[in-house]
């Protein structure tokens, strides 16, 4: 008889050892688990609150740090690109013989520009077709006399500004201080609002479409010919 308590009271005791080290193998696990869970929502806020310092809409900010990453990558490169391009349209114009003003543009430079701009890989076929659309439209009014540019003058039928973003000057030397809002955006198309700095849903609008799973810039407010009179 004491042989069998003694059985049983030692199997009693290795059940209750076993049940304790299970108990605080499930405890640690958990309080790890919450660890790794609060470790993930950290740096989730952490990219969340980085992201929101350059990208946002009015209401709400975006939230999708792939895409908006993307946009404005593809943004940020056409600017830095086009600062050391430093090419304006109207050194395209031609000067008319023997008179003060220009007579078009030149159909040679033209085809150069777009060559240009389409080596870049940073311009779908729609921007590369509304760009050609408003040198040809302007070429068109000034050779019929309806457009009279000045040589040397800006010209008064169109924005006294730089196409490529409305402004005289860039804030900025940094490109990466571009803001964007995105005001619309599917799997293959976006429309957003660049500022400097700071969101605004009101500034310079440019589209983009996803070409080869890559983003291109589709349409440059200042290409728009609703900005030259009489081309609207």
């Amino acid at each position: 008889m004491k042989t069998i308590h003694s059985f049983f009271y030692g199997l009693v005791v290795l059940l209750i050892s076993a049940c304790n080290t299970n108990s605080s193998k499930e405890t640690n696990q958990f309080e790890q688990s919450n660890d790794i869970k609060e470790n993930i929502e950290t740096i989730d806020t952490i990219k969340s609150f980085e992201i929101s310092k350059v990208i946002g809409t009015k209401n709400t900010i975006e939230r999708d740090t792939t895409n908006s990453a993307a946009l404005k990558k593809v943004i940020v490169k056409m600017y830095e690109w086009n600062n050391e391009d430093n090419f304006y349209y109207n050194q395209m114009l031609v000067e008319k013989p023997n008179d003060s003003i220009y007579e078009g543009f030149d159909m040679n430079m033209l085809t150069i520009r777009l060559n240009k701009l389409n080596e870049t890989y940073l311009f779908s076929e729609r921007f590369l077709n509304q760009y050609k659309y408003l040198i040809l439209s302007l070429d068109k009014k000034l050779r019929s006399g309806e457009y009279k540019w000045y040589i040397g003058d800006l010209e008064e039928d169109g924005p006294d500004a730089n196409l490529w973003c409305l402004c005289q000057d860039t804030p900025s030397d940094d490109y990466n201080d571009i803001v964007i809002a995105i005001l619309e955006q599917t799997e293959t198309q976006a429309t957003i609002a660049y500022s400097w700095f700071e969101v605004d849903n009101e500034g310079y609008q440019i589209k983009l479409s996803k070409e080869n799973n890559s983003w291109k810039i589709d349409y440059l407010e200042g290409f728009d010919p609703i900005n030259f009179r009489d081309l609207r």
